[in-house]
């Protein structure tokens, strides 16, 4: 059985700007996490709505997908991605939040 980890606090101190190494600034207190419809950060924080056993059996699945919304303008972009090697399943086995 593979735990996911659902750290649902996107950074340590409110109002705190990251930069990337491209530049850009990404405002942490606007952005938005969604796993399919489920919410799961909003404003930068635990949604109100979040449910973790929901969130848990909704990454469970063969597929799924996470939007993350900078409201940061109109870009957009899509990626494909796995990370199921034995050494990544371990690592996520050892905690849960």
């Amino acid at each position: 059985m593979c735990r996911i980890r659902l750290d649902t606090k996107i950074h340590p101190r409110p109002s705190q700007r990251m930069q990337s190494s491209s530049g850009a600034q990404v405002d942490p207190d606007r952005i938005d996490i969604q796993f399919g419809a489920l919410p799961i950060c909003r404003d930068g924080g635990r949604a109100p709505e979040f449910d973790e056993a929901a969130a848990h059996a909704y990454v469970a699945q063969h597929e799924f997908s996470i939007s993350i919304q900078l409201h940061q303008g109109p870009g957009a972009c899509v990626f494909w991605t796995t990370d199921l090697t034995l050494e990544y399943i371990h690592i996520n086995a050892d905690y849960s939040s």
